[in-house]
């Protein structure tokens, strides 16, 4: 039998909107294309006011935010800040 080092990871929704720089957002589904077994992206419906205003019904825009990382080492400790730059349909 195969053996791989592999865990379920728990995060909470608060932790990972934080993550995602959308700080008061509601996560409402979290979910992977089930035509992959190994996709390269997960889909988090979010919603936020950054985010383009839907009706309901309609199908909602994907959407691909872009980020930056800042790095700084004082003391030859790391420290990093994650920052979203824009979010583009």
């Amino acid at each position: 039998m195969a053996k791989a080092n592999v865990a379920i990871i728990c995060i909470s929704k608060k932790a990972l909107l934080e993550l995602l720089c959308f700080p008061g957002g509601v996560i409402h589904d979290i979910r992977t294309d089930p035509e992959k077994w190994n996709p390269d992206e997960i889909e988090i419906v979010l919603e936020h006011p950054d985010l383009p205003e839907m009706e309901d019904g309609y199908i909602l825009l994907k959407i691909n935010p872009m980020y930056i990382k800042h790095t700084k080492i004082v003391e030859d400790e790391e420290y990093s800040r994650i920052e979203r730059l824009s979010v583009k349909e």
